[in-house]
């Protein structure tokens, strides 16, 4: 397992271009109609126009659930003043400002510590309505609603997608960190797609016989990346068959609004949960995606199947340059047809005995594609999770 010494982040920060256009509206977001985490309508205001937050900035302590709900209330900025919804607004108010606490230092002084930051990942992850034994299907509109795309611009301007990943929370996907050291040079990253199903329609549509619709999912949500963090010893981008540590945190530029087919997948956190995700002979693991990958365009629609763990002495010989250890998980296809189904950079899964599913791998290193039931590699999740949660932000 990594050290906290070897596992110095490498942070690379993605420049935001921000138009004329996207500065007005920053400023139309102050009084504009907005919907509290309460479910209740609202006005955006400055924090001390609202009554509410300023009684909870003014708390000697502030519990997980105040800082939850101040940080659910922002709805914009004015300048660099934090505007948050509220419900019964005193915008004629001419008090003096708040003395305490802004929202972002609260929320950056709570979260301080792993344990604290263990409060970041969701309470209700992993959930999805599949509900069939995975052998190789289509994946059904509201499965798996944590994958994600990961897109970028080529030299001639032309939108594609080339990896996959799994939402975590809503603001971080983790992907492979080949998927961002490892684009050709001609290439834009310009940010993450989630809530596709079908990459061909939007919205995608469930279909009665004939043309008739009778269920839609939201459209998806296209999302510029804040910021990239890779861990400094990653190995692969200089083209060495030996690949390390190849794993890659994306904090996006907003939060994602979830729904149905947008929602995170679970990080296996718990000991318990581990041992438990790691008892299972043979292993078993749900994958999905759309085949995306740096050099292959995959399919339109996202694909489903299952696979099984093969044991680290048989994958290393059919990789016996890339100096597999318990950093990396082997499986592959329980039908060969599957072999490339998967993206790049994106979820391996198991799914514990409560039902949730668990993101335990991520794909990293496969044979070319016409050799049909070969394992593939991935970056064993499990061996991350603290470098994972060290380097959330709220």
């Amino acid at each position: 397992m990594p050290t906290n010494s070897e596992m110095k982040v490498l942070i690379v920060f993605l420049a935001l271009a921000f138009t004329i256009d996207q500065l007005h509206a920053t400023a139309e977001q102050y009084l504009s109609r907005c919907q509290t985490p309460d479910g209740e309508a609202g006005t955006c205001v400055l924090v001390r126009e609202c009554p509410f937050a300023v009684a909870v900035l003014k708390k000697k302590n502030h519990s997980n659930n105040d800082v939850r709900y101040l940080e659910a209330t922002r709805c914009g900025e004015l300048g660099k003043k934090v505007l948050v919804c509220c419900n019964e607004p005193n915008v004629t108010q001419t008090s003096e400002p708040v003395d305490a606490e802004t929202i972002a230092e609260l929320v950056e002084n709570r979260f301080g510590t792993r344990e604290q930051k263990r409060d970041l990942l969701p309470p209700v992850c992993g959930q999805s309505n599949e509900d069939r034994l995975i052998g190789g299907d289509r994946a059904n509109l509201f499965d798996y609603p944590w994958n994600a795309l990961i897109q970028h611009r080529t030299k001639d301007g032309e939108p594609r997608f080339h990896c996959g990943g799994a939402l975590i929370n809503n603001r971080y996907v983790v992907t492979a960190a080949h998927c961002i050291m490892g684009m050709k040079k001609s290439w834009t990253i310009t940010g993450v797609r989630i809530g596709e199903s079908n990459t061909a329609t939007n919205p995608d549509c469930n279909y009665e016989q004939g043309d008739a619709i009778y269920e839609c999912a939201e459209p998806v949500q296209d999302i510029a990346i804040e910021k990239v963090v890779i861990p400094e010893n990653y190995t692969g981008a200089n083209g060495t068959p030996e690949v390390k540590h190849d794993i890659a945190l994306l904090r996006l530029a907003r939060r994602v609004e979830l729904s149905d087919s947008v929602a995170p997948i679970c990080l296996p956190v718990d000991l318990n949960v581990q041992n438990e995700l790691n008892a299972a002979s043979p292993r078993r693991f749900v994958e999905s995606g759309w085949g995306k990958t740096i050099d292959a365009a995959g399919s339109e629609h996202k694909m489903t199947f299952s696979s099984e763990a093969v044991s680290q002495d048989e994958c290393r010989q059919k990789y016996p340059h890339a100096n597999l250890d318990d950093g990396h998980i082997c499986a592959k296809p329980q039908r060969d047809t599957n072999t490339c189904r998967a993206d790049s950079g994106g979820p391996l899964a198991v799914r514990h005995s409560k039902g949730a599913l668990y993101l335990v791998g991520v794909a990293s290193l496969r044979k070319q594609c016409a050799i049909t039931g070969e394992p593939a590699v991935y970056t064993n999740v499990e061996r991350y999770v603290d470098w994972i949660i060290d380097n959330l932000e709220p």
